[in-house]
């Protein structure tokens, strides 16, 4: 089940990743990165993972490091680390998952459908162009559905 929010004046979270960016410069490293993560990286940027210990990575635009996948890669990338890492995780996660565009948001959606998503919340304070995200099971705003157009 994939629950979504719109807001969050509680901050009722244990953990809150408002900023994904940040968090995948500081702790995500493609020595981690399993199947899940390169289909990520591949479906979402069109990147493909050249070497795994020092993250480079080759795109449409040319050859570079992980660290300049886009956003909505990255923030991907950051439920994967969570996913792996639930152990670290144990209470409720928010994601905040508006700065990716519709192409990320259906992989996430896609993957979130593989895995147990207890106690995680996605945070996201639009819903531009979610109809090309496809049917899942959803709880947005509370209120059970499967797809948010």
């Amino acid at each position: 089940m994939i629950v979504i929010v719109t807001e969050d004046f509680d901050n009722k979270y244990t953990y809150n990743f408002d900023d994904c960016e940040s968090f995948f410069i500081a702790k995500i490293h493609s020595k981690q990165f399993g199947d899940d993560d390169i289909f990520a990286m591949r479906s979402i940027d069109h990147a493909e993972l050249l070497d795994k210990n020092t993250g480079i990575i080759k795109t449409n635009f040319g050859v570079t490091s992980i660290e300049n996948l886009s956003m909505g890669c990255k923030t991907v990338l950051v439920y994967l680390y969570i996913q792996r890492n639930k152990d670290l995780f144990r209470d409720s996660v928010k994601i905040d998952v508006t700065g990716c565009g519709s192409n990320a948001l259906s992989v996430l959606f896609d993957l979130m459908d593989k895995y147990d998503n207890r106690g995680i919340v996605l945070f996201l304070n639009h819903i531009n162009d979610l109809y090309k995200c496809g049917y899942h099971d959803f709880v947005y705003n509370g209120q059970k559905c499967d797809h948010l157009y």
